[in-house]
């Protein structure tokens, strides 16, 4: 059995000693200095011609197409490897156990962090570690459809490498509930069991990473209007950041192995989330920043966006009952309608495209997000047009989605 880890926050206060003062900063593909590492970016007419527009492709910071030995070379000197993903795409959870089996294949195979699990939950993971839950036992075992929002099966990919390679799991964040309180009430609000989850100091935002905040918080109200509760939702999300950041260091610490961290984009990209925290609890530390990329026609890779690219069309799984797909800069796609489901008695089918939600027109996946949360808050269905082809030609149809009550 795999020694446990206790996770507490007063070792984040001497995470620096792990770290030799001679490395720092981010593992560079080419072995150079960050500041030296080439690339000219991608072309002006990349579209689906372009090799890198295939899904699985790897790409350098610049846009350029990646080998993956340079990936498995440039992983094998990082600390900790965040690999970025949209929680509803399942593309991205393929990609990140690919990467991690890569870096297994490397010589030096890691530790997995992950977002979803709250570090509560350790005593669980410790027995998956064990080899004592089956692959097909874990989702109840850890009660994922409690603590997670997302379904299992689209993660699995990565507990299946984790459990072919042998590799020990890491939960990374704080509880939900904790979320919330802070949420709700700032850290005052906290039980002392609660308080004892928190990292001190809990890292604040960049400016960057602030404007992409009030962006977000921008879908749900105006953080003008309500200063006290942006503040808030900042502490809490600099908390979320600030907790893997600190929890992956001691997994580092505490195995020896570079650590895989499974989460979210907003938490890798620009290296404004969880790799900024990490530099302030241990300067020396080596972070390799991995991001889904989309691949829109005649868009490069933004200055800094990350290190390493993987190559996924947009999608996203509803709980409605739909996998969305958005190829190439495309129009937004039903690839797939779970029976049964809240969008099959609405009538869509596989192949329907969606170009209104709301009344607004949907040009990207965000678009319909966008749409839910509203209905979601209003309590009301969410209205969608689609349009559909068929020996008939193409025509316009108009459904509504009523999610069901609690009791159905």
């Amino acid at each position: 059995m795999r020694p446990r880890v206790r996770f507490a926050s007063a070792l984040a206060l001497g995470l620096c000693l792990a770290f030799s003062a001679a490395c720092a900063g981010r593992a560079p593909l080419d072995g150079t200095a960050p500041d030296q590492a080439a690339g000219s970016g991608l072309p002006p007419d990349y579209s689906a011609a372009h090799p890198a527009a295939h899904p699985g492709t790897l790409l350098d910071g610049h846009g350029e197409v990646l080998s993956e030995a340079a990936f498995m070379e440039a992983a094998a000197r990082a600390d900790l490897v965040l690999l970025g993903e949209s929680h509803a795409s399942p593309c991205d959870h393929v990609q990140q156990a690919r990467l991690i089996r890569l870096m297994a294949e490397a010589g030096n195979p890691p530790a997995v962090g992950l977002e979803m699990i709250p570090v509560t939950l350790q005593p669980q993971l410790d027995r998956i570690n064990a080899g004592e839950v089956a692959l097909d036992e874990i989702e109840e075992f850890l009660g994922w459809s409690d603590v997670w929002g997302y379904p299992f099966a689209a993660y699995r990919p990565v507990f299946e490498a984790a459990r072919d390679l042998d590799l020990p799991l890491f939960g990374l964040n704080v509880p939900f509930d904790v979320i919330r309180s802070i949420s709700r009430e700032g850290l005052f609000g906290l039980t002392p069991e609660e308080r004892a989850l928190v990292p001190l100091p809990v890292i604040e935002p960049a400016p960057a990473q602030m404007e992409k905040l009030r962006e977000v918080f921008a879908m749900h109200g105006r953080p003008e209007a309500d200063p006290e509760r942006f503040s808030r939702f900042v502490l809490a999300q600099s908390l979320w950041d600030t907790a893997m950041a600190v929890n992956a260091l001691v997994a580092h610490k505490a195995t020896g192995r570079p650590v895989a961290v499974v989460t979210g984009g907003g938490h890798v990209e620009f290296g404004h989330g969880i790799a900024r925290r990490a530099a302030y609890f241990a300067p020396a530390a080596r972070v390799l920043t991995v991001m889904p990329w989309r691949g829109r026609t005649g868009q490069g890779v933004p200055e800094g966006f990350a290190d390493v690219l993987y190559v996924c069309p947009s999608s996203q799984r509803t709980r409605l009952g739909l996998l969305l797909v958005q190829e190439e800069g495309g129009p937004v796609v039903v690839e797939e309608v779970v029976p049964g489901s809240v969008a099959e008695r609405a009538g869509l089918l596989p192949g329907d495209v969606v170009v209104e939600a709301a009344k607004e027109p949907v040009t990207a996946l965000g678009d319909l997000h966008t749409a839910g949360m509203r209905a979601a808050r209003e309590n009301a269905p969410l209205s969608l047009v689609v349009e559909r082809t068929d020996e008939a030609g193409v025509s316009r149809i108009a459904v509504e989605l009523t999610r069901p009550r609690a009791d159905e």
